[in-house]
């Protein structure tokens, strides 16, 4: 309230909308946040300003989304949380113990049962709060007893019980049948071969005439048996009986405990395998390492196995061969192959002649011209093969516009990859002139010279041809014998210094072009005032343009406007 004495007072509102006011009244003020309502007064008798606080209180809908709705007795304490935080968690009955104020709730001191816990919000004025249901599950027990031993096969029916609520089974039977299962008492789950002790048992891969073979065990004091089997309390076995092919055998015995157990295993016996090799192959004697497995042609059915190579150059077992090493002459050496594959094992010989490696030469050196089109190089052992730019590999033929001018290297290898590998080279330069041959562009001149140096040519020692030269190295023409406005063609020639007659030509042209001459003709009289005309005299037709002259000056002279034809630029 205010006295006479007040004049009109001011509100400032903190933290309101609007932020302040004017008068004795005001209209409606909203606070969203916390602030402060001032008032400011001004008097004869002197000033006064009064603040009053507005506390605003969170009143916002409470989330408690994303809480359990269960937990069992036995499980870890769960922190709840809430929307908007930093409110107080309260329970209701034994729950009050089982919650602290931020919401941390243990379930251990709890019986099964439905609980309710409050989150509360707020100042005393505003108050807010919701309700949280959690049921407590009974602690899930479970007593599995255990299965007697079984010999050979068991017909297992879990023997279980269970405590609390459970909503899922899940078993795993290692070895049973089936081998999991997801209801509460499954069975029966078959398992066999559920022996005390376990057997362990040797196999092995003969050939069809391998002696007798012992297999062997880690229990022993049983009985072997199956097709091969020539003493069952030994435990041989007899590849001759048996033939070849893949035999099962199985061992019986009976643990300390009276239960019998079995093993088996396989027991292969394969057939010889076939080999063969070539009667003869010739080789060249040279220092050469020479595989024989190549060189022989050795085939092998089945394979997989390895070869021992015997005789004279043999420098490896491996099948290596070199008859400089081993100090040979020519003749006919006889190799024999030992091929090993598992327990077979069979043989074969062939034989080596060894010659003489023959002398290879080839065609000279040699410089040729490019224009004689082709040059065949001779080899005197045939079967070779050349090497080398625009050449034909077999016949030796070089086509010299493939290969092109300069110096070629070509190579003839005899008998590549073999021991009678020979190997040679010649060399052949290509003469070709025309390389960087150049008679310079065409020419085109106005009537007036007496003569002419051609220039532009390249390189320099050729000589020129054509009408009017009257010197050919510099290429000078006299072009007063020359037509006017005729092409004439002129030949620059250059010959090669190695060989006589290898020789290549450019060409180039010229042409003298007349001087123009105009004659005009006029139409009218040039006098002041008067519009003339004049014209290329005839037998040319047009008219060029007309002229007017006037006063003054005099002397100035100005054109028609059109120009119907254009005058040579001569």
């Amino acid at each position: 309230m205010y006295n006479q004495a007040q004049l009109t007072p001011s509100q400032v509102f903190t933290n309101g909308s609007p932020g302040g006011a004017t008068g004795p009244t005001f209209s409606s003020v909203t606070f969203t946040s916390s602030g402060t309502v001032t008032l400011y007064t001004t008097s004869q008798c002197g000033n006064d300003t009064i603040s009053v606080p507005v506390a605003v209180s969170v009143t916002a809908p409470i989330s408690l989304a994303g809480n359990p709705t269960q937990l069992c007795q036995n499980g870890a304490p769960v922190q709840l949380s809430a929307d908007p935080p930093g409110g107080q968690w309260t329970g209701q009955g034994p729950a009050a113990s089982a919650v602290t104020p931020d919401g941390l709730l243990d379930p251990a001191g709890l019986s099964p049962g439905i609980y309710t816990l409050t989150y509360s919000l707020g100042s005393v004025d505003c108050p807010n709060s919701a309700d949280l249901k959690i049921e407590v599950l009974p602690a899930v027990e479970v007593d599995l007893l255990p299965e007697g031993p079984a010999c050979d096969m068991l017909q297992y029916v879990p023997n279980v019980s269970y405590g609390g609520t459970i909503t899922s089974y899940q078993w795993l039977f290692p070895g049973g049948t089936p081998g999991s299962s997801s209801i509460s008492v499954p069975g029966p789950i078959l398992f066999s071969s559920q022996a005390s002790e376990s057997v362990m048992i040797s196999g092995g891969i003969l050939c069809e005439d391998s002696p007798p073979f012992q297999l062997t065990t880690d229990k022993p004091g049983g009985t072997w048996s199956g097709i091969g089997i020539s003493d069952p309390s030994l435990g041989l076995f007899d590849a001759v009986t048996s033939g070849t092919g893949s035999f099962q055998i199985t061992y019986d015995w009976t643990d300390p405990k009276g239960c019998p157990v079995s093993a088996s295993t396989t027991v292969v016996v394969e057939a010889f395998p076939v080999i063969s090799v070539s009667d003869t192959t010739l080789l060249c004697l040279t220092d050469m390492d020479i595989q024989l497995s190549s060189a022989l042609g050795l085939q092998a059915n089945p394979t997989g196995g390895s070869s021992t190579w015997i005789g004279l150059g043999v420098i490896d077992p491996s099948g290596v061969f070199n008859s400089n090493s081993a100090g040979l002459i020519p003749g006919l050496y006889q190799i024999e192959v030992v091929y090993n594959r598992n327990a077979c094992r069979v043989r074969d010989t062939g034989v080596v002649e060894l010659i003489a490696n023959p002398v290879l030469s080839l065609s000279s050196d040699s410089t040729i011209c490019i224009g004689e089109g082709t040059l065949l190089l001779n080899a005197n052992l045939s079967s070779g093969v050349w090497s080398g730019p625009g050449i034909n590999t077999a016949t030796g033929m070089v086509d010299l516009q493939a290969a092109g001018g300069g110096i070629h290297v070509y190579t003839y290898i005899f008998e590549q990859g073999s021991s009678c590998e020979q190997k040679e080279s010649v060399t052949v330069e290509i003469i070709d002139p025309a390389a960087g041959l150049l008679a310079g562009t065409d020419l085109q001149i106005c009537d007036g010279p007496a003569s002419l140096i051609l220039t532009g040519f390249s390189p320099a020692g050729g000589g020129w041809t054509g009408e009017g030269v009257i010197n050919a190295s510099t290429g000078l023409i006299d072009l007063s014998g020359l037509l006017l406005d005729t092409f004439y063609t002129y030949t620059y020639c250059l010959e090669s210094s190695v060989v006589p007659g290898c020789s290549a030509c450019r060409t180039r042209t010229l042409r003298i072009n007349s001087r123009p001459a105009i004659q005009y003709q006029f139409l009218g009289l040039p006098c002041i005032g008067k519009c003339f005309l004049f014209r290329i005299a005839p037998p040319m037709q047009p008219v060029i343009f007309g002229i007017l002259v006037t006063i003054p000056p005099p002397a100035l002279i100005t054109r028609n406007t059109a120009i119907p034809n254009r005058v040579p630029s001569h």
